[in-house]
């Protein structure tokens, strides 16, 4: 099947999906390509910013087209959940999906106590990811090594959680509100939680209601996406710029971003901008260069296809 990358660029954006449970991050995205596959006749790129695991639901964006180069910007966007832990127990997986075993608990935690656990786990920390997840070890997924029985230890990694708010206690269950840094895993909280209170812990939920300016409230539920009506459903790439002036390029300065030439946008200081066109739609992603002062470089760049000689 031929491909034409202008038809690439009319499919190009972001969908805030609403992922339900019990199916990968990679299910969802399979289930979009298809679609848009039938509406753009040619395959189209897709991709997701922030895996969610089987069990938890929420937010997800998936980015189509020449979209997908903006995964790398999305992931700096800081997320929040609400998230389900209970205590007195611990599991393979570090949540209720893995092979659970139960603590026998004389005395719970008070609440007071659990509130510092939970602070324990707040600000830049090292965290220990849990052995059930997709980083690699020994150039495999350590998934694939923990199912097939081997102890997987993963090295702790930085993370960073900027708040965590306790929304209700009551023995073994914890609701929570958590807002982290991308590469955060919820369940090593949980985890981590337990065993600082002395009787383990897991994750029962997950939902993510927010991903920077994206909200779970907004989310499309997958089968309200068709390939009749998934152009209208995109939001533009620039959408995650939230906050970043935009310029509007004239004849010559989009004659030097065709050619992939440093442009100058006299007073502009930021070290971002995007460039539309008189249409408001996305033609760039300009980085201020420190070498020539007032210059930009396009770190994404569709004026190639949309100008081409």
């Amino acid at each position: 099947m031929s491909t034409d990358p202008r038809t690439s660029v009319a499919f190009s954006g972001i969908l805030n999906i609403h992922k339900p449970a019990g199916v990968t991050s990679r299910d969802v995205v399979n289930d979009i390509q298809h679609k848009i596959r039938s509406a753009a006749g040619q395959r189209i790129k897709c991709g997701h910013a922030g895996t969610l695991d089987p069990i938890a639901t929420g937010a997800l964006l998936i980015c189509t087209g020449m979209a997908t180069r903006l995964e790398t910007y999305l992931h700096e966007f800081s997320k929040t959940y609400q998230a389900g832990f209970t205590l007195g127990m611990i599991s393979d997986t570090d949540d209720s999906s893995g092979v659970v075993e139960r603590k026998v608990i004389d005395d719970p935690p008070t609440r007071e106590q659990l509130l510092s656990a939970l602070f324990s786990q707040t600000g830049s920390i090292m965290q220990r990811p849990p052995a059930f997840s997709a980083l690699k070890l020994s150039g495999r997924r350590a998934y694939q090594l923990a199912r097939e029985g081997n102890l997987v230890e993963l090295a702790a990694r930085p993370a960073t959680v900027y708040k965590i708010d306790l929304e209700s206690y009551e023995f073994p269950s914890v609701e929570c509100s958590i807002r982290c840094a991308s590469g955060t895993y919820i369940r090593s909280i949980a985890r981590d939680v337990g065993e600082t209170l002395g009787c383990g812990g897991l994750m029962h939920s997950l939902v993510r209601t927010e991903i920077g300016p994206f909200e779970l409230p907004d989310a499309l539920e997958t089968s309200s996406v068709t390939a009749n009506n998934i152009r209208e459903h995109l939001n533009s790439p620039a959408c995650a710029f939230p906050g970043v002036e935009s310029v509007m390029p004239d004849v010559q300065q989009l004659e030097m971003l065709r050619d992939g030439k440093p442009v100058s946008f006299a007073g502009q200081t930021s070290n971002r901008l995007i460039a539309k066109d008189s249409g408001g739609s996305f033609l760039a992603l300009l980085v201020r260069l420190d070498s020539q002062d007032g210059f930009y470089k396009a770190e994404i760049n569709l004026v190639p296809i949309l100008y081409s000689k």
